[in-house]
């Protein structure tokens, strides 16, 4: 029996997003349209992908081995095609790319026109989120590559950057810490209101460890998932928040400075699966990420 690719992308949509609706959006599709095909899909099998009664839904157990398997095959088939694109000299192809927004818009359009100079049969998607969902989407299949500020064991990585981390804070806010040196100590901010990101971007991670290692209980102003929206917040004096050494230019007024006794770096990788087929033009796309200036 041949599996739909489609049907793949649907479950998968529905499971993740534990919602038909929700899901709908995600794909462009209407509701209607996503479940039906997919009884129609459990109708063939014999068996419900999801527990309807639950509250979010949730995948049955056919569901989740239908979903191992499917993700697998599907793997193994993308393998297979970059293996004969390899025979016939790579001249299409598709490379998605996951990023976030904040880091992508630095990088990301010169990445993709030097690969595009050599490869312009090839498309290149972007999808765009949190370092915690690009290393999902690596997992199942969903992006070739992503460019995220943490890694884990069980995917390849090549570290392409190292960048300080500094906190970023309005001018008049700090005339009376007097940093003569442009660095600071955390324990002089441990009254002051914080901006964050929200929780699985690379640089909360750094800044919820600088907290911890400065026994800091941190006064939260603001979570957000947006870092210019988190500089825009700082600029306005509604808190201080932890930016990238040159990632980009700081708003007018304020001040980044460098932590007193800061050991962490944030740090961008090149992150894919291990059972990835590296077909010439993914060796060349590797290579020119690990090339970028970042």
């Amino acid at each position: 029996m041949k599996i739909n690719p489609r049907t793949i992308t649907y479950v998968t949509a529905v499971a993740e997003e534990q919602s038909f609706s929700k899901a709908a959006e995600r794909l462009y599709i209407t509701q209607p349209s996503l479940s039906q095909h997919i009884l129609n899909a459990e109708k063939e099998y014999g068996v419900q992908f999801f527990d309807r009664r639950s509250m979010p839904v949730r995948l049955t157990y056919a569901g989740e081995r239908f979903l191992a398997i499917a993700k697998e095959m599907d793997q193994l088939d993308r393998q297979l095609s970059r293996e004969m694109d390899d025979i016939t000299c790579n001249l299409t192809g598709r490379i998605a790319v996951g990023v976030s927004s904040t880091r992508g818009s630095r990088f990301i359009p010169q990445l993709f026109s030097r690969f595009k100079s050599r490869y312009p049969g090839f498309e290149l998607d972007l999808v765009e989120d949190s370092n915690a969902k690009q290393l999902e989407a690596v997992r199942n299949g969903r992006v070739d590559f992503a460019f995220t500020g943490y890694t884990q064991d069980d995917l390849y990585s090549h570290l392409i950057a190292e960048r300080e981390i500094k906190l970023a804070v309005r001018r008049d806010l700090v005339n009376d810490l007097s940093p003569e040196t442009g660095s600071v100590a955390m324990t002089s901010f441990s009254e002051y209101p914080f901006i964050l990101l929200k929780k699985g971007r690379g640089i909360r991670n750094i800044a919820d460890q600088l907290f911890s290692d400065n026994n800091i209980n941190p006064q939260i102003a603001y979570e957000t998932s947006n870092y210019n929206m988190a500089l825009g917040m700082a600029r306005e004096g509604l808190g201080c928040t932890f930016v990238i050494d040159h990632e980009i230019p700081l708003p007018d007024g304020l001040n980044a400075y460098s932590i007193l006794d800061c050991k962490e770096k944030y740090q961008l990788y090149i992150v894919y699966r291990k059972d990835t087929y590296l077909s010439l033009p993914f060796q060349y796309f590797i290579q020119l990420a690990r090339e970028m200036d970042q």
